[in-house]
C-alpha cells in the first residue's frame, strides 16, 4: 500500500470517528446546557448535575484526543464546578453557562486533527 493509500484511509477513518464525535459532542454539550438552564430556573437536581458532570468529563477526553486542547481544558473546568453534592453559587452557574457556549464553540470549529489530514 503506497503512503498516500494510507494517508486517505487514515483521513477516512478520522472523518468517520469525528462524525460520531460529533453526534456525542451535541449530546453531552445538551446536557451541560440542561444543567444551566435547570440552575437558572433553581431546579437543578442531583441527577441532571452527575449527568451534566459525567458529560463535562467525557467533553474533556474527546476534545483532546481530537486536537481541541482548549475545549478539553474548559470541559474540565466545567467539570470541576460541577463535581460534589454542594448547589451551583450564582457565580458557578454563570461560569458553567459561559463555560459550554465555549466548548460548543469549540467542538463547532471542528477538528485540526482532521483538517490537517485533509478531511
Amino acid at each position: 500500500m503506497a503512503t498516500t493509500d494510507l494517508c486517505v484511509d487514515h483521513a477516512d477513518d478520522l472523518a468517520e470517528l469525528w462524525t460520531e464525535f460529533e453526534d456525542a459532542t451535541r449530546r453531552r454539550v445538551s446536557s451541560l446546557e440542561d444543567a444551566v438552564a435547570a440552575a437558572t430556573r433553581g431546579g437543578l437536581d442531583a441527577d441532571t448535575k452527575q449527568r451534566a458532570m459525567r458529560d463535562a468529563h467525557g467533553l474533556a477526553g474527546s476534545m483532546g484526543t481530537f486536537g481541541l486542547p482548549e475545549g478539553s481544558r474548559l470541559a474540565r473546568r466545567a467539570e470541576s464546578l460541577l463535581r460534589g453534592t454542594a448547589p451551583l453559587s450564582g457565580a458557578a452557574f454563570v461560569e458553567l453557562g459561559a463555560l459550554t457556549a465555549a466548548i460548543r464553540r469549540q467542538a463547532e470549529q471542528g477538528s485540526p486533527a482532521l483538517l490537517a489530514a485533509g478531511g
